[in-house]
């Protein structure tokens, strides 16, 4: 396996869990730019709440990549109806990548709540669940075009179940695009009936077409690399900037959480709006409002890391070079009281020891003022 490191805030590599009634055996919360990759965790317990294998919440720009899963009861759910355990959850996490993992034995394979933009959802392998593949019915993840998830249960009547079935537009925001001809583990089966269990319409939500479907090969598929950024498809940006409702229950906290990743993502990438007046508009009249200040201010809190982890090292140089001065002003001290002409060269050594106070100052102001 390949890793970049660099590019990521935070790592979780190669872990081998068990976990007996705990909530996750692996979560981020508030997270920006974090890589979980090839652990393998084993859920054990059975209790009343949600267990989960690996859980993302509120957080963006995650990979997770190559992890196992493995359940305990595929079948089993709390007094709500609810799965108790989830292979891997994510909720309200823009731009994740969630790519060639496995799952098996937990009452959802995969779980989406609430807006999960500009996800990519790949080369995921599925196996015994009651539901492989579960979105709620605010959940919002984008267009997923010959992934290449495979949904391995063939026995299984309602392997992918989309709660957001209010209407044909609801359900094209979490489409999938698949090709018949990979075979019926690349073609889910799912509910079309909402007049019995589980009480959801979601046909429409995979749409048949030919071309060809990734495949986790080695070179390819479980590649821990976190890419800068998932622009979404058009569909969804538009959806965005109209304002539209993008599922029957949406509240304004998560269309205003829309719109701040959609202007963030475009303003990093002008040629992504150059052709399009509806994404223009949307830039020019959020510029300068709340939405373009809290971009801002975002911007310059992930500069000041950068620019911290180089002036770190300048104050260490300086903090190595006052330990120098300090030595030889002592000695100076000691060659002053025996030598007058000594005079010169200990002045010079407190005009050094100035400037360098002066550098110092001059960095922790300039980070205090981003």
């Amino acid at each position: 396996m390949i890793l970049n490191l660099q590019t990521t805030n935070y790592t979780i590599l190669a872990n081998h869990v068990t976990m007996t009634n705990a909530r996750s055996a692996i979560e981020v919360n508030n997270t920006y730019k974090t890589l979980i990759a090839s652990n393998v965790v084993r859920l054990t317990s059975n209790i009343d709440t949600v267990t989960n294998g690996i859980s993302l919440n509120g957080s963006k720009q995650t990979n997770v990549n190559c992890n196992y899963i493995k359940g305990s009861n595929p079948t089993d759910t709390n007094a709500i109806g609810l799965a108790t355990q989830v292979g891997i959850a994510t909720s309200q996490s823009d731009f994740s990548t969630i790519l060639c993992n496995t799952v098996d034995s937990t009452a959802y394979g995969f779980y989406f709540g609430s807006s999960c933009l500009g996800t990519t959802f790949r080369g995921n392998d599925m196996y015994k669940h009651l539901h492989s593949l579960y979105l709620n019915k605010v959940a919002v993840i984008d267009t997923q075009q010959h992934a290449g998830n495979r949904w391995n249960d063939l026995t299984n009547p309602f392997n992918a179940v989309n709660r957001n079935d209010a209407n044909a537009l609801a359900l094209t925001q979490s489409l999938f695009i698949t090709n018949p001809a990979s075979g019926l583990a690349y073609n889910p089966t799912y509910p079309v009936n909402q007049a019995t269990w589980p009480f959801v319409n979601d046909q429409g939500w995979f749409y048949n077409d030919t071309g060809a479907t990734f495949t986790c090969e080695p070179q390819q598929g479980c590649v821990a690399q976190l890419t800068d950024t998932n622009e979404g498809s058009l569909e969804l940006r538009q959806a965005i900037v109209y304002d539209s409702t993008l599922t029957s229950d949406y509240i304004p906290e998560s269309k205003m959480i829309a719109k701040q990743s959609l202007l963030e993502a475009i303003s990093q990438d002008t040629l992504s709006y150059a052709n399009d007046t509806a994404l223009q508009n949307f830039v020019q009249a959020n510029e300068f409002n709340s939405l373009g200040l809290l971009n801002d201010v975002k911007t310059k809190l992930e500069n000041v890391d950068e620019i911290e982890e180089a002036d770190k090292q300048t104050i260490a140089n300086i903090d190595s070079m006052y330990k120098w001065y300090g030595q030889n002003i002592e000695i100076l001290n000691q060659q002053f009281l025996l030598n007058k002409d000594s005079i010169i060269e200990y002045q010079n050594l407190l005009d050094s020891i100035d400037k360098k106070i002066q550098r110092q100052n001059e960095i922790i102001f300039d980070a205090r003022e981003l």
